[in-house]
């Protein structure tokens, strides 16, 4: 598994942006990616520093998640838990 900001194809101002957060898995030790699932999409927000920790058929995942604007305000800590099977909807 993993969980990186997939914005490539975003236009360059936005390029460097932390979002939107994005997971795929591989089943051939990353030589290719299948199943992208979008996490977070907030256009404003800022998502990173991952931690994925799994747990029987859950995965726990902690990140940083804040508005890209009020970064010196707040940084808020996710932590959610999704089934596995989520990944591969």
């Amino acid at each position: 598994m993993l969980i990186w900001n997939n914005n490539k194809s975003l236009d360059k101002k936005t390029a460097t942006f932390r979002t939107p957060l994005t997971a795929a898995i591989s089943k051939d030790e990353g030589k290719s990616w299948k199943h992208l699932k979008v996490l977070e999409n907030d256009p404003e927000g800022f998502f990173c520093y991952t931690a994925i920790s799994f747990v029987d058929n859950e995965v726990l995942l902690g990140y940083m998640a804040a508005e890209r604007l009020g970064l010196k305000e707040k940084i808020p800590l996710v932590v959610r838990k999704l089934n596995l099977d989520e990944f591969y909807d």
